[in-house]
């Protein structure tokens, strides 16, 4: 088993809507960055809501700077963050986690109260997921806030990109 240490939220004062994501996987951890996997499709998804006149046909790939990429999640007021704070697992699947250490968010949401939106990336069919992880541990923290259960942007997701798509668009472009 290897241990895995998330990275620290992307954020500033001026967010209000927080990504979550579960752990970062073996490519990301390599790379030292928020879903580092090109075939991922979560930072598609960001760049055709949020970033004016990015080709359809484009890639999001490595050729875009990751502080490039950060940078338009805050314009945007998003911050991302994972739900474990540490675990052990072999490979990438949350289906692997264990000995999970979470983040403390009771901190987090008193630190960065504008928050009012919640998407968890992914609906999470294991119990290692980050949504199940989180709504067991603080049944009561989201209470005050929008949360939304996505299908996750992974490339193992069996679902039609162009539906996770608008699903992702959906959530993110409405105030609630």
């Amino acid at each position: 088993m290897k241990k895995v240490e998330c990275f620290d939220p992307i954020i500033n004062e001026n967010c209000d809507t927080l990504i979550l994501g579960t752990a970062p996987g073996q490519i990301s951890l390599d790379k030292s960055q928020y879903y580092g996997n090109t075939n991922n499709y979560f930072w598609d998804i960001i760049f055709r809501l949020f970033k004016n006149n990015w080709g359809a046909y484009e890639y999001v790939n490595d050729k875009i700077t990751y502080e490039f990429k950060k940078e338009l999640l805050l314009q945007n007021n998003i911050a991302l963050w994972d739900v474990i704070k540490t675990c052990d697992r072999e490979g990438s699947s949350d289906k692997k986690i264990q000995n999970e250490v979470l983040n403390d968010f009771n901190s987090f949401f008193k630190k960065f109260d504008r928050i009012n939106k919640v998407i968890f990336n992914g609906k999470g069919n294991s119990k290692m997921s980050g949504n199940k992880l989180f709504l067991k541990s603080f049944p009561n923290l989201l209470r005050s806030k929008t949360t939304h259960c996505l299908n996750s942007t992974s490339s193992q997701n069996p679902n039609n990109p162009f539906m996770i798509l608008n699903e992702w668009s959906n959530a993110l472009k409405s105030r609630t």
